[in-house]
């Protein structure tokens, strides 16, 4: 269940992404860019910063004026969070999530929809990766209750 969420987020937030680069307005980039300050801070802190990953692609649909995108994110936001929070704790993962967010906010913000898409399937690759590393060590971590 857990690949087939990302899978679905893969093909649907590469979309996203791309027309974020294309209908954002400045005031999205504004929160995008705050997003990344207060991601940076949290890591640097040491403190959870799922919910900012989470935020961040929440402003990334918001940009897109993507009612659909968002609609699915919000409708995911526990599993997602959920799997942040755990994927969070792999080591050095902050830093990767730091960078691989500064790269989508960079495409989105030089308009360029085509490495808007290559930043964001780079994004949900890693995580995918990390994921796949995650379960193969606790395949209990992301024990979901019905």
């Amino acid at each position: 269940m857990l690949l087939d969420i990302y899978d679905f987020r893969r093909a649907i937030e590469i979309e996203i992404v791309a027309k974020a680069a294309v209908r954002r307005k400045p005031a999205n980039l504004e929160s995008m860019a705050l997003n990344l300050i207060v991601m940076e801070d949290r890591i640097s802190r040491g403190v959870e910063f799922a919910i900012c990953g989470f935020d961040f692609h929440k402003e990334v649909a918001t940009a897109a004026h993507n009612d659909i995108g968002m609609g699915m994110l919000i409708n995911l936001k526990a599993v997602v969070l959920q799997m942040m929070g755990c994927l969070a704790n792999v080591n050095g993962a902050g830093e990767v999530t730091l960078e691989l967010h500064q790269n989508l906010y960079d495409a989105i913000k030089n308009g360029d929809p085509d490495c808007a898409r290559k930043r964001m399937a780079e994004d949900m690759d890693i995580a995918r990766e990390q994921l796949m590393w995650a379960l193969d060590h606790d395949p209990t971590l992301f024990l979901i209750e019905t």
